[in-house]
C-alpha cells in the first residue's frame, strides 16, 4: 500500500497556494539573506512534513519544495552561508520516505530528519538553536497545529532571528465560536477550543474574514511581532483555511505582503479560484476597487494628525499593502492640495519604503477638506 499524506496521495488545490506562498516567500527570504554578507547560517525547518512527494500527481510537498529552494539559492549565490534543513513528522513511515528521497537527490546543505511529536520537537528546537547571528524560517504544518501552545510559538520567535509560517482551520475555530452539541463531539473540537481559548479567540465578529483578522492581530503577541494573513478557500466543502505569517523584522512582512499580493492581483487578501469550478466566488472583499477605497479611508483616518514617513510604512504593511498602493492615494491627496508637510519636498516623493524606514522622518498629514 501507497504511504499517503492523510488519506490521500495528491495534493488538493487549497494546499497547493498554501505551498506556492511558502514556495514564493521563502525563495524571497533566502536570496535577501544569502546576499547578506552578516548571516553565516539559514536554519529552515519543517515540523510537521508529511511524505514530501504525492504520487498520484507526482506533486512536492513541502519538505521538497525547502530542499529544492535550498539548492538553487545555494547554486545561484555560491556563498559559504551554511544552510540546514530539519524535517519531522510523528508519522516514521512518512519521514523514512522523504529523507531518502533528500539524501538521494540533494547535497548543497546539511539534513537532518526525526519522528517526534510536537511537544519533543519544539523543545528540541529550543535547547539546539539558541545563537541570535543564525536566522530560522520554521513551517507549521495544519497536522500539527493540534499540538503547538501559544507559548512553544513564543519560545520559537524568541529564538535569535525567527520566522513562522503556520497553517490553521480557520472555519472550524470560527465555527466553534458558538458550538453546537454535535460541534462539541468533533474530535477536533477540544484542541481547537485549546489553541482559542489560549490566544482569547473569543470575538463578537461579523464574518469570518473579521475573524482571521483577530487572530492575525493576536499573533502579534500585542505588538511584539509583525504578523499577515493569508486566506485559502477549498473547493466543494467551502472550508476555510488560512496561512499565518509571524516575523520580528518588517522587511519580513513586507515580503510576505509582496507574495499575498503577487498570488492575489487585485486584493492581496487570498487565493482565488485560477480555473472554472476550482473554487466558489471570490472573498466579498476581493474587489480591487473596494480594497483601495478600504484602505484610502483608513489612511485619511489615520493622517489626521502628522505622522512620519515611518509610521505610513508600517501602517500599510499591516494593513495589508504595499508601499505602492499608499503612494497612490498619497499622490491622489497631494494633487489635490491636502497633504502638509513638515517641511518642503519634491513634488510625489513620500519616502515610503524601508530605505528610508530608518532615518529622513518626513511628518505629513491630511488637511481637513474645508
Amino acid at each position: 500500500m501507497a504511504i499517503k499524506q492523510g488519506d490521500k496521495d495528491y495534493l488538493e488545490a487549497h494546499s497547493k497556494a498554501k505551498l506556492e506562498f511558502l514556495k514564493k516567500y521563502l525563495d524571497r527570504y533566502l536570496k535577501i539573506l544569502m546576499l547578506d554578507k552578516y548571516t553565516d547560517e539559514i536554519n529552515t525547518f519543517d515540523l510537521f512534513c508529511g511524505i514530501g512527494i504525492y504520487k498520484k500527481d507526482n506533486s512536492k510537498g513541502s519538505p521538497v519544495i525547502i530542499a529544492d529552494l535550498l539548492k538553487s539559492n545555494h547554486e545561484k549565490f555560491n556563498r559559504n552561508t551554511e544552510l540546514n534543513l530539519y524535517i519531522n513528522d510523528k508519522d516514521k513511515s512518512k519521514i523514512d520516505f522523504v529523507s531518502k528521497y533528500i539524501e538521494r537527490n540533494y547535497d548543497e546543505f546539511k539534513f537532518y530528519s526525526s519522528s517526534l511529536d510536537a511537544k519533543e520537537i519544539i523543545k528540541k528546537i529550543n535547547d539546539n538553536v539558541k545563537f541570535s547571528s543564525k536566522k530560522n524560517f520554521i513551517f507549521i504544518d495544519p497536522h500539527g497545529y493540534k499540538d503547538v501552545y501559544k507559548q512553544d510559538i513564543s519560545n520559537l520567535m524568541n529564538i535569535g532571528k525567527t520566522e513562522i509560517l503556520i497553517f490553521l482551520p480557520v472555519y472550524n475555530m470560527y465555527r466553534f465560536l458558538k458550538p453546537t452539541k454535535e460541534d462539541k463531539l468533533n474530535p477536533s473540537y477540544k484542541s481547537i477550543r485549546r489553541i482559542m481559548d489560549e490566544f482569547k479567540l473569543h470575538y463578537d465578529v461579523k464574518n469570518i474574514e473579521e475573524y482571521i483578522d483577530c487572530i492575525t492581530n493576536a499573533f502579534t503577541f500585542e505588538d511584539k511581532f509583525y504578523a499577515t494573513s493569508f486566506k485559502l478557500k477549498k473547493d466543494k466543502s467551502g472550508n476555510i483555511y488560512a496561512l499565518f505569517f509571524i516575523t520580528k523584522h518588517i522587511k519580513g512582512l513586507e515580503k510576505a505582503v509582496e507574495v499575498k499580493w503577487e498570488i492575489d492581483e487585485e486584493c492581496g487578501v487570498g487565493y482565488k479560484k485560477k480555473e472554472p469550478n476550482l473554487f466558489e466566488e471570490e472573498f466579498s472583499q476581493n474587489n480591487s476597487f473596494d480594497c483601495m477605497n478600504n484602505l484610502e479611508n483608513k489612511l485619511i483616518k489615520f493622517l489626521s494628525d502628522f505622522r512620519t514617513n515611518k509610521e505610513i510604512y508600517e501602517f500599510v504593511l499591516k494593513n495589508g499593502f504595499l508601499p505602492k498602493h499608499v503612494n497612490l492615494i498619497l499622490k491622489k491627496s497631494q494633487n489635490s492640495n491636502l497633504l502638509e508637510f513638515d517641511r518642503k519636498i519634491r513634488k510625489n516623493s513620500f519616502y515610503i519604503s524601508y530605505k528610508y524606514y530608518k532615518n529622513n522622518e518626513i511628518k505629513y498629514k491630511v488637511k481637513k477638506n474645508d
